[in-house]
């Protein structure tokens, strides 16, 4: 009685003396693994996710795209099991890390019937050479960071990999017609997943996770929330209420396309509402921007003439008119003086943050110069330039991986949207899926933090996937129209 890994249907299957091997086996294993290997709910939660990854990878890799996305956030980071040896998994590493092995062992099942690449031959030279410069940065980042020892080498790497990974998968999976919504369905849901936790925080000024101990002593759980003239600022399933921003102005555009998908109208109408109030509930301003950026960027890309015009015409009145002397040099130095004497207070927080962001980003520019190439390390900006925080991601990457890696990486995500807002269609809702990406992009000038950022690749990933078979995640579905996907 052999075992082994056969074929049907053109997925890999694990079987037993010829047999297939049950669902309810697998499930059965699963829980016997994480009876015997963890300790409490929350890290048996981690490896039952790291290894339904794992199957997941192997036996149906088309359900990462799901798994990665709830992965990112069901829990907040900080939620995870210590593994013997010092190893913190939460359930985001886990999941790409046991994404990353399930891949290994089907890319080798498929070796022989075809090559682990995107279905379909449609890329624009635009999302060639995004994903060029992306895998150009994502080879020289961890090389980079032996410069700074193979600690740091490894983080650099695992840093690669959560961008990498979901790309792919995006890439692959999402090229199949009847995976072409997946990601839009799952993130409408996972919308309406995080209102009883900013609910919960709205009405009780505290964290449904307060009472949890992270396994790490000194790991940043769930505190005192952040509060901003007097309001609570809610944060749900992540460590912080921009954190919860980032996936908001992502998800919130891409869940409303599916207002023009008759028969998941309700989910899009009630997901697109959800992701509005939140943004209102966590008092940010940055969302606001960043969405405001996405659709302003996205018609640019589409439309660059228009965009000419739209820059001319408000160069032309600052030029000409009053407005464009309380904006000249004089007028914003004097208030760069006032904000540099402004002191913390329930009053000027506004004032103060604005402030702080601005002194913060000369002096990541400073410490940038001062390390170009190779930057300080991943995870120790704070420790080796005395910099508390980077409120901007596209300066906090070359302060870790400095600019020869970082450059490519940064050029391949702008890239990425460009090939997304060219290749959309601009009616039936989905340029959202441009304004999505492009929110976020922008969301990242703002915000340093990047525990949300795979799902930027697999969306972006998804998106671009969905292009190389046809109509990119068209709410109109292909046989709805009357138009057939030859390349099926």
């Amino acid at each position: 009685m052999g075992a082994g890994v056969g074929l049907r249907d053109r997925w890999p299957t694990w079987t037993l003396g010829g047999r297939p091997l049950r669902a309810a086996m697998i499930v059965g294993a699963l829980c016997g693994l994480v009876a015997a290997l963890t300790e409490g709910p929350w890290g048996a939660a981690i490896l039952a996710a790291t290894l339904a990854a794992v199957v997941a990878g192997l036996l149906r890799p088309s359900a990462l795209l799901a798994l990665i996305a709830i992965a990112v956030v069901a829990v907040p980071s900080y939620v995870g099991w210590l593994v013997p040896g010092g190893l913190f998994f939460n359930m985001a590493r886990g999941v790409i890390y046991g994404a990353a092995v399930g891949l290994i062992l089907w890319t080798m099942a498929q070796a022989r019937n075809e090559l682990p690449w995107p279905k379909g031959d449609a890329l624009s030279p635009m999302s060639r050479i995004a994903i060029l410069s992306l895998t150009l940065g994502w080879t020289l980042a961890p090389l980079i960071g032996l410069a700074h020892g193979g600690g740091n080498a490894f983080r650099a790497f695992n840093a690669v990999l959560y961008q990498a990974l979901p790309l792919w998968v995006g890439l692959r999976f999402a090229s199949e017609y009847g995976r072409r919504r997946t990601l839009q369905v799952v993130l409408a849901l996972l919308i309406l997943y995080t209102v009883p936790y900013w609910l919960y925080e709205l009405e009780f000024a505290k964290s449904a996770f307060k009472s949890y101990v992270p396994p790490i002593p000194g790991l940043l759980g769930a505190e005192e929330l952040l509060m901003r003239g007097g309001n609570v600022r809610v944060q749900a399933t992540f460590g912080h209420p921009l954190a919860f921003d980032q996936f908001l102005v992502l998800a919130a555009p891409i869940a409303a396309t599916l207002l023009f998908v008759p028969r998941l109208r309700l989910l899009g109408l009630l997901a697109a509402g959800a992701g509005v109030m939140a943004v209102w509930a966590t008092q940010s301003r940055s969302p606001w921007i960043a969405l405001l950026g996405g659709v302003a960027g996205t018609v640019a890309f589409r439309r660059p003439l228009l965009a000419s015009m739209v820059v001319i015409s408000v160069a032309f009145v600052l030029v000409f008119s009053p407005l464009g002397d309380a904006l000249g040099p004089r007028a914003l130095a004097s208030r760069a003086k006032q904000l540099a004497a402004t002191r913390y207070s329930a009053r000027s927080e506004t004032e103060f943050s604005a402030a702080s962001r601005v002194f913060l980003t000369i002096s990541s520019v400073r410490a940038i110069s001062q390390h170009p190439l190779t930057g300080y390390g991943v995870n120790v900006i704070g420790a080796s330039t005395g910099i508390p925080t980077v409120d901007n991601y596209f300066l906090v990457l070359p302060l870790e991986i400095g600019l020869l890696a970082a450059g490519p990486i940064l050029l391949g995500m702008v890239l990425l949207w460009v090939s997304i807002s060219r290749g959309v269609p601009m009616d039936g809702g989905a340029a959202l899926l441009a304004v999505g990406v492009g929110a976020y992009l922008v969301q990242l000038l703002l915000v340093g933090l990047h525990e949300t950022v795979p799902l930027l690749f697999l969306a972006g990933g998804a998106v671009l996937g969905a292009q190389s078979r046809g109509p990119p995640l068209s709410p109109v579905p292909l046989v709805e129209s009357g138009r057939r996907d030859e390349r099926s």
